[in-house]
């Protein structure tokens, strides 16, 4: 099952939010798993560039230009 995504007051914000994350979750399925592991790592589990890193054993600048691309991709692929 997918991680929440938030807090909603109201049941219209509710299904909205909840509309949103799905969506959210379905783009990134169907990114390449090097885009998606790149942004889980930095946006949901939210590891510094430097954390990151050492656990990919990647440099500070590799972490760094895959999370662009990454986003660009993300972006692109959600519309």
């Amino acid at each position: 099952s997918e991680p929440p995504c938030g807090h909603a007051e109201t049941p219209s914000s509710i299904l909205s939010a909840n509309e949103a994350c799905g969506d959210t979750w379905s783009t990134l399925g169907r990114m390449a798993p090097e885009h998606r592991e790149i942004l889980l790592l930095k946006y949901i589990q939210e590891l510094s560039y430097e954390e990151i890193s050492a656990l990919l054993g990647i440099p500070r600048g590799t972490v760094m230009s895959r999370l662009y691309h990454a986003r660009k991709a993300f972006q692109k692929e959600y519309g």
